[in-house]
């Protein structure tokens, strides 16, 4: 995919999935190397915002991870990859399952979900609220 992304550099979304791809793969560099190109080329993506964001947060930078994730919900209000990153980075970084409830819940009751994000929003509700969360 590198190959891809060389050979059409200013396409945005081959270069988010192939950041995405190095972020699975815990290849953080390589990732925020991508992600940085893709926030430089389209800096009011949603997409790109909130990717930024997740990759922050699994470098262990919260504060900024939501951020990212903010700016990425504010172009785009109801994005579940943003509210659900966003939920995690509430819950895992903030410890805030209080806070990460609230948008749990708006998920699950989401009509548009597909079956691995309301099993994955259902499993996370169950954790936020063994956490405390109310």
């Amino acid at each position: 995919m590198e190959g891809v992304v060389k050979a059409n550099p200013t396409v945005v979304g081959m270069r988010l999935a192939l950041a995405d791809r190095y972020l699975e793969k815990g290849n953080y560099d390589k990732a925020a190397e991508h992600y940085g190109v893709a926030l430089k080329q389209d800096p009011r993506n949603p997409e790109v915002q909130a990717g930024a964001g997740w990759l922050l947060f699994k470098m262990g930078q919260t504060e900024a991870a939501l951020r990212f994730v903010d700016q990425a919900l504010a172009i785009a209000p109801t994005m579940q990859d943003a509210l659900w990153f966003k939920a995690n980075i509430l819950l895992g970084g903030r410890k805030d399952p209080t806070a990460a409830l609230g948008i749990l819940r708006s998920l699950a009751q989401r009509g548009d979900l597909g079956s691995d994000l309301r099993e994955q929003v259902r499993r996370l509700i169950t954790e936020a609220e063994r956490a405390g969360g109310q």
